[in-house]
C-alpha cells in the first residue's frame, strides 16, 4: 500500500513539473507560426496625445481598436484594423485677443488602416507601419483623409494566456485640410485559446 501511494505521488510530482516546464516553454508574440491559426485577432485601447499646434484645441483622445493578424512568416505579419477615438476638445482663452473663451467640440474619429509588421522571434518586439483612411466627425460636420501610423510593439506576458501587448509609436490624419500627428499608447488582448497554444519544439 506504502510503495503504491509513493507512485502516486511520484507520478504526480513528474505530471505538475511537466505541465510547469510546458507552461514556461509556451511562445507568444507574433511568433504566431507556433499556434495552430492562420488569423489572429487583437482587441484594445489606445491613448492618443496630440503634438504640435492643435494641442492647445484639442486634449487626450481615447479610443478602442480591433486588428487582424494574417500570418505571412515567422517574422512578417500583413495587419489591418478598425480604430475609434474620442478626441476631448479643450476650453481656449482668448483675452489676449480681446474675446470670450471658446470650447472646442470633441472630435469623433473612425480609421481603417492596412499595413506590415515585422516581428523578432526572440525578444518579442514588433514594428508595424500602417495607412488607410480616417473619418472625422465634429460640430456636426465629416472630414475623410489619409491618416497613418507607426509603431513599436512589446509582449507583456511570455508565457501563460491572456497574452498582452504594449505598443508605443506615432499616428497621424487629416482634419480641417491639415495632417494633425499625436504621441499613442495602446494595451491590446490577443484573441487566442490557451488550448491551441503549443510549447516550442
Amino acid at each position: 500500500m506504502k510503495k503504491l501511494f509513493f507512485c502516486l505521488c511520484l507520478l504526480s510530482g513528474l505530471y505538475c513539473l511537466g505541465q510547469d516546464i510546458k507552461a514556461r516553454q509556451v511562445s507568444i508574440e507574433t511568433r504566431y507560426v507556433q499556434v495552430d491559426k492562420h488569423f489572429l485577432s487583437e482587441v484594445g485601447l489606445d491613448f492618443g496625445f496630440p503634438t504640435g499646434d492643435w494641442k492647445d484645441q484639442y486634449g487626450v483622445g481615447i479610443g478602442t481598436n480591433y486588428t487582424m493578424n494574417m500570418i505571412a512568416s515567422k517574422n512578417v505579419t500583413i495587419v489591418g484594423e478598425v480604430n475609434y477615438d474620442y478626441i476631448f476638445g479643450k476650453e481656449v482663452s482668448s483675452v489676449v485677443y480681446g474675446g470670450p473663451s471658446q470650447k472646442y467640440d470633441p472630435i469623433h474619429r473612425i480609421e481603417l488602416m492596412a499595413g506590415p509588421k515585422l516581428v523578432t522571434g526572440k525578444s518579442d518586439i514588433s514594428l508595424s507601419l500602417e495607412a488607410g483612411g480616417a473619418l472625422s466627425f465634429f460640430n456636426g460636420t465629416s472630414e475623410g483623409g489619409f491618416c497613418w501610423r507607426a509603431a513599436l510593439g512589446k509582449v507583456i506576458n511570455l508565457h501563460t494566456p491572456p497574452i498582452l501587448r504594449m505598443e508605443f509609436g506615432y499616428g497621424s490624419f487629416q482634419y480641417l485640410d491639415k495632417a494633425r500627428g499625436a504621441l499613442e499608447l495602446r494595451a491590446l488582448i490577443v484573441l487566442v485559446s490557451p488550448k491551441i497554444i503549443k510549447p516550442n519544439d
